[in-house]
């Protein structure tokens, strides 16, 4: 093979020659200063625009009533029609729904379930319920379970059965709804009934 006396030259150099390292390069200092801020510092940073973004532009959050006060309104509201409606008057389908809820508590009572029997789709029927009721299905169903459960209360009959028989969960899921709805456990409800007696 027959190569050019320029290329034998080149190829010969090339391997005379060291290789070429890279030049390492002068260290670029950072265009922008940062100081090193002490922790403290950041943390009420943080404090402040949260409390910034809490308060700015809203209300003081409003005093939590008591839970026998906030109890009451909510099953009246269930019970009677919107007052800010025009009419008055409960939409059919969804009094309809309310009387299966109230007939049905024990049983298992789900959207589509409710909305089947109304004849809405569920997303239609959970905004006409909660239109008309002032509250949604979830919560009146709670509520009434939990109105059920304070007659129940008054026997003999433990309290783990009676989550159970309501659908609950277990019983410290029955306790918490009660507590919150009531202000005293189920236990403690029982106990004042009987010291009442």
């Amino acid at each position: 093979m027959r190569t050019s006396k320029n290329a034998t030259k080149q190829l010969a150099l090339a391997k005379s020659k060291p290789k070429a390292t890279a030049k390492k390069l002068p260290k670029v200092k950072a265009l922008t200063k940062t100081k090193a801020v002490p922790r403290q510092t950041i943390s009420a940073k943080k404090q402040i625009k949260t409390k910034d973004r809490r308060t700015v532009g809203s209300t003081p959050a409003p005093k939590r009533l008591p839970p026998k006060q906030v109890a009451k309104p909510l099953i009246k509201a269930a019970v009677k029609p919107n007052a800010n409606r025009p009419n008055p008057q409960i939409d059919s389908r969804v009094h309809k729904a309310m009387e299966y809820i109230k007939s049905h508590l024990t049983g298992y009572l789900s959207l589509e379930k409710l909305a089947s029997i109304a004849e809405l789709s569920p997303w239609h029927f959970a905004r006409t319920f909660k239109s008309e009721a002032g509250i949604s299905p979830h919560q009146l169903v709670l509520q009434l379970r939990l109105e059920r459960a304070k007659a129940i209360l008054e026997t003999s009959t433990p309290i783990a059965e009676i989550a159970t028989l309501l659908r609950f969960s277990d019983r410290s899921h029955f306790t918490m709804y009660f507590k919150r709805a009531y202000g005293v456990t189920p236990r403690r409800f029982r106990l004042e009934l009987q010291n009442a007696a």
